[in-house]
C-alpha cells in the first residue's frame, strides 16, 4: 500500500520529469526570505501568474492581463467544471479580440497569429 508521502514524492518526480520545477513550501512561504504570496489565503501567486500570462500573450495589454488574473483567482461559477469552461471561453475571446484587429490592420500576418495561437495553446 502506498502512503501519502510516497504519493507526493511520485507526483513531484512526475512533474520534474515533465519539465516542472519544485520548490519546498516553507522556502516560498509568506514569512520566508523569498515569499511568492503575501499570506496563505492567496492560493495563486499573482506575480507568477501575471508573468506567465504576459509571456504566453505578449501582445495582451496590461489591463487585460489584470482582468485574466481576476478571472482566474475569483471564480464566477458555482462548480469547478462550469468555472473552467467559462474561463476558457473568456480567454479565447480575449485572444481573438487582441489578435484580430492586429491581423486586420496588417500589424500581424496570418502565420504570426497562427504561431502565437499555437504557443498559447501548447
Amino acid at each position: 500500500m502506498i502512503n501519502e508521502d510516497q504519493l507526493e514524492q511520485l507526483a513531484i518526480q512526475w512533474c520534474r520529469d515533465t519539465g516542472w520545477s519544485f520548490t519546498h513550501g516553507p522556502d516560498i512561504a509568506p514569512e520566508s526570505a523569498a515569499p511568492v504570496r503575501s499570506d496563505f489565503r492567496e492560493v495563486v501567486p499573482k506575480g507568477r501568474l501575471a508573468s506567465a500570462i504576459s509571456r504566453l500573450y505578449p501582445k495582451l495589454p496590461p489591463a487585460a492581463v489584470e482582468e485574466v488574473i481576476q478571472l482566474a483567482t475569483k471564480p464566477s461559477e458555482p462548480s469547478l467544471a462550469q468555472n473552467n469552461r467559462a474561463f476558457h471561453r473568456r480567454t479565447i475571446a480575449q485572444h481573438r479580440d487582441t489578435l484580430l484587429p492586429q491581423l486586420l490592420s496588417g500589424e500581424l500576418t496570418v502565420p504570426e497569429v497562427e504561431s502565437q495561437t499555437e504557443e498559447a495553446l501548447a
